[in-house]
């Protein structure tokens, strides 16, 4: 994740063939619900194509958290790692929707179902247009 030019070389190696599995998968799905869990979704311009769902916590739970599931990364890696990525408080300003996954499960339950239904209207507006 530090050296930028291996990090570049990885996606421009491997994008053309993630880009295009994104399209075969909406092809085939196209009044499906699909959801794409990508750590670079802004960086590779996923948000021009399709709306964007951030999940967002504090930096401390971040870190903790990443802690917990990868206890042998330093605090330079993790740090390293989330630098890489474009600022959390870019990606907010450009979803369509956020979800606060610092507070309890209930709460971030209720925030997701109530994504999941406002993607209910848009799928069937979607599925109108085509149809």
């Amino acid at each position: 994740f530090s050296d930028s030019a291996a990090r570049k070389w990885m996606m421009d190696l491997m994008w053309p063939h993630l880009e295009d599995a994104v399209a075969c998968i909406q092809a085939h799905l196209h009044d499906s619900l699909v959801l794409y869990d990508s750590p670079l979704f802004f960086e590779t311009g996923m948000d021009a194509k399709m709306p964007a769902i951030v999940v967002h916590v504090t930096p401390e739970i971040q870190m903790a958290r990443i802690k917990t599931r990868d206890p042998d990364l330093s605090d330079e890696d993790i740090t390293a790692r989330i630098n890489v990525q474009i600022p959390l408080s870019v990606k907010m300003n450009a979803a369509t929707w956020l979800v606060d996954n610092s507070g309890d499960i209930e709460s971030t339950t209720q925030q997701v179902n109530k994504i999941l239904n406002d993607l209910g209207h848009v799928r069937k507006e979607f599925a109108r247009g085509i149809g």
